[in-house]
């Protein structure tokens, strides 16, 4: 039996306050902010936590509701006592302070939040959606200055996690010095979408499907993270990672270990992380011969494409920059249930479609009735 600090925890529940640093930032307005927002709609408990976006950028509090409300918008009706504008008053509540990621910085944030009388046996919960060199320094300066640095405190960590595994290694060892590693969640936002939710009830609530899942009826598997846009002003950020670390090694290795994981003892957070990481331990080392990188270059100047400009030319991409855009390769599974079985991963920017799609095919039936 685990010791209650490694029990499951239910921050957003707990949180009396989430303070999402990097709030200026591509992620934090077209997914943190509006996933925040259907949380205060459909749960009254949650109307009562105090929301605040820290970031570099210097603005209003108005100009930065103005720049999230083109991104909040209603999946579900509120109860009427919100009134016509759930929006506008979820943003109302909203607090933005703009300052640097050091303790000078973030000493106007520590006065907000003890103002708002958060004190010591509230629970804090920061969000770092930040790049991975930012995300030391601002650990660092929330722990100097105490802010929610008692054992309620939770940090969440976005990926990318560091440049490499000796870069995640020194980052892991500083922040369990810093914390302890039970306040601290590592984040791929893209496990909590609607598909990678849909996997674990499709393969393990679904005894038909069950008998299929396993190389003696699935000929091969291919996941496809596609996207029509370009960098579209990550390029900066973008290039010091290309879509190898942005993609293909988080949201694809985290979908494809759905894909193959066993059956879990129980869909708790640890013993569904267990079965993950098991199935990714199966996996032989890619193939570098199998890989295909590219990068994209200017479209038509009119149908699809028309305005994208040559990944080099992106504002932020340095000269003769050879981040790869696009990305395959395949691999293979030495699992029992895997063996022999292809698995093809690709994602890329600026393509002719858009598509998150998993993909199994399947082994033609081999008996006599399949044939005229």
């Amino acid at each position: 039996m685990r010791s209650p600090k490694h029990q499951p925890l239910s921050p957003l529940v707990e949180a009396a306050s989430i303070t999402v640093l990097g709030a200026s930032g591509d992620l934090a307005r077209k997914k943190i902010f509006p996933a925040l927002f259907h949380l205060w709609l459909l749960h009254p408990r949650f109307r009562a936590v105090t929301v605040t976006g820290f970031a570099r950028s210097q603005m209003t509090p108005e100009e930065f509701r103005a720049r999230l409300r083109p991104h909040i918008k209603p999946r579900a009706a509120g109860p009427p006592a919100l009134g016509p504008d759930p929006v506008g008053r979820f943003l109302d509540s909203i607090v933005y302070i703009p300052g640097s990621y050091d303790a000078a910085g973030l000493q106007p944030l520590r006065d907000h939040l003890l103002a708002i009388g958060a004190g010591d046996a509230s629970t804090h919960l920061f969000y770092l959606s930040l790049p991975p060199a930012a995300f030391l320094p601002a650990a660092r300066a929330l722990s100097s200055l105490c802010i929610g640095c008692t054992a309620r405190m939770r940090l969440l960590l976005e990926k990318p996690f560091g440049h490499d595994g000796p870069s995640f290694e020194a980052m892991w060892a500083e922040l369990s010095r810093l914390y302890d590693p039970a306040q601290l969640f590592l984040v791929d936002h893209y496990v909590s979408k609607e598909m990678a939710l849909n996997m674990l009830a499709l393969r393990f609530a679904n005894g038909f499907m069950g008998r299929l899942w396993s190389r003696n009826a699935v000929k091969s598997i291919h996941i496809e993270f596609l996207e029509d846009i370009d960098c579209a002003g990550r390029a900066a950020y973008f290039d010091e990672s290309g879509t190898c670390r942005d993609i293909l090694q988080n949201h694809a290795l985290n979908t494809l270990a759905l894909v193959l994981m066993d059956q879990p003892v129980s869909l708790a957070a640890d013993d569904v992380r267990d079965e993950k990481v098991k199935a990714l331990r199966f996996l032989d080392e890619a193939d570098p011969a199998t890989a295909v990188f590219g990068q994209y270059t200017a479209g038509p100047a009119d149908g699809p494409g028309a305005g994208i400009c040559d990944y080099t030319s992106e504002p932020g991409v340095p000269e003769g920059s050879r981040t790869e855009t696009y990305a395959a390769f395949a691999l293979r599974s030495h699992a029992p249930r895997w063996a022999g079985v292809p698995i093809v991963l690709r994602a890329g920017k600026a393509l002719n479609r858009r598509r998150a799609t998993v993909t199994l095919r399947m082994r033609p039936v081999s008996s006599s009735s399949s044939r005229r």
